[in-house]
């Protein structure tokens, strides 16, 4: 199981894990499907392609209730795929509250004190039907609002 780990900083500049937020993985690929959804595409395969029921002037929709599944770059789990995706945080036609909750399921994402508040409102404004973004935006508001100093 995948986490993201809050890590703070005291007065002097040393860092100490402030928390934890277990199963990340869960509330990145939710992010990550709901942005393929709105920006990118429809996803077809290459192996669909090769079915013997593959007809080029199909529509998505036909493709995916003929192989009884919804196609998505996440499942096919190829790093070319995913970059796809990762690549809108840099889009400058994708909203910035949407860049910036895509930036935080990123590796090595860091959110300066000041930003915690941009980073609450993107989460509030990202929406989105899943349970993971909740948890994750508890969280961030947790770290900002809760001082501890050594």
């Amino acid at each position: 199981m995948s986490c993201v780990e809050i890590y703070a900083f005291d007065k002097k500049g040393n860092a100490y894990c402030y928390g934890k937020v277990k199963n990340s993985f869960r509330g990145e690929m939710a992010v990550w499907h709901m942005l393929e959804e709105r920006h990118l595409p429809p996803f077809i395969p290459e192996s669909v392609k090769g079915y013997s029921w593959y007809q080029p002037e199909m529509t998505s929709e036909e493709m995916q209730e003929r192989a009884g599944y919804h196609f998505s770059r996440i499942l096919c789990s190829s790093e070319k795929e995913l970059k796809v995706i990762w690549d809108l945080a840099d889009n400058p036609e994708i909203t910035l509250h949407e860049r910036i909750v895509l930036f935080t399921t990123l590796d090595d994402c860091l959110v300066r004190k000041e930003d915690i508040k941009r980073v609450i409102e993107a989460f509030e404004q990202f929406g989105g039907d899943t349970v993971a973004l909740p948890v994750k935006l508890e969280n961030i508001q947790l770290s900002g609002t809760r001082k501890r100093y050594q």
